[in-house]
């Protein structure tokens, strides 16, 4: 009788492990196909060996997977996202939340809207529940910048900006264009990767549009010139429209407080310093007159 009971558990198990298989193969989404052997190789050899982004290849082609970590220090950041907003309450830099939901799991619904919305971003190729693969889609914008002569950075960081508008105007909000979460395929091609939050959940559209540009401003700060980063904003001041400007220019409202700390600015690190200092470029160099 216990041979027998064990038998039914034994065979329990393996129905069960038929059914989760056949769950997978048939739920998973439309643009995700599912190699077999590919998946192996990530649960046997690639996994056990990330500790959170880790690039491989399989036959002959590259891809990255990532996985989801309780790192501490995310926790720590986005606690000093928070602050930040409660110090300066502006609406287009509230920390999007993640709630409850894994920040992998969003990121993979982000990554399937991308492809609805024929916006370039890396192949997702599977995923588990707590990790992710993507094709491999190039360098990233920051590295790629390394490779070009100061007058070709200049013409590259406005393709970025363009893309960028080109993207929110295909509805796509990424949250925080950052020089690393660009990517350059071999072709030129501009892709967006990282993609964990959406700002359209939290303000309108104006304020998302507002966050990418200033998120963006950031990023290239260290890579520009004082020259550069005034033909930059002479070009923005072109090409923003009229509701996204008034959203920037809420900065000028805290005016007072940002150059108090502005002056203790190399005292508070680089990220506050570089917060500061884009302020500052935007109520320079952005002003809602009409031409």
């Amino acid at each position: 009788m216990r041979l027998f009971s064990n038998l039914l558990k034994k065979i329990n198990k393996q129905v069960v492990s038929i059914i989760l298989a056949c769950c997978t193969l048939f739920l998973m989404p439309e643009g995700v196909s599912q190699d077999n052997k590919l998946h192996s190789h990530i649960i046997e050899k690639i996994l056990p060996q990330t500790s959170r982004v880790k690039e491989f290849q399989w036959q002959k082609e590259k891809y990255w997977l990532k996985k989801a970590t309780g790192n501490k220090v995310c926790w720590l950041q986005r606690f000093g996202r928070e602050l930040g907003s409660v110090i300066v309450p502006i609406a287009f830099l509230k920390p999007t939340p993640y709630g409850d939901k894994n920040p992998l799991e969003f990121e993979k619904e982000r990554l399937l809207e991308c492809e609805q919305l024929k916006v370039n971003c890396p192949r997702l190729i599977d995923y588990g529940t707590n990790w992710l693969v993507m094709a491999d889609a190039g360098v990233s914008a920051e590295e790629y910048l390394k490779r070009l002569s100061r007058t070709q950075r200049f013409e590259f960081i406005l393709k970025l900006i363009s893309t960028i508008f080109d993207n929110q105007k295909k509805g796509f909000f990424h949250g925080r264009y950052y020089l690393r979460d660009m990517l350059v395929s071999s072709t030129g091609k501009i892709f967006v990767f990282d993609i964990e939050e959406n700002p359209i959940h939290i303000m309108d559209i104006p304020n998302a549009k507002a966050r990418e540009i200033f998120h963006f401003i950031v990023s290239v700060t260290t890579v520009l010139n004082d020259k550069e980063l005034k033909q930059l904003g002479f070009w923005l001041n072109e090409h923003i429209d009229k509701e996204t400007k008034k959203r920037l220019l809420t900065l000028a409202h805290y005016k007072k407080s940002l150059k108090f700390l502005n002056f203790f600015k190399h005292h508070l690190g680089r990220d506050t310093t570089r917060f500061l200092q884009t302020a500052f470029f935007i109520m320079d160099n952005i002003d809602i007159e009409e031409k």
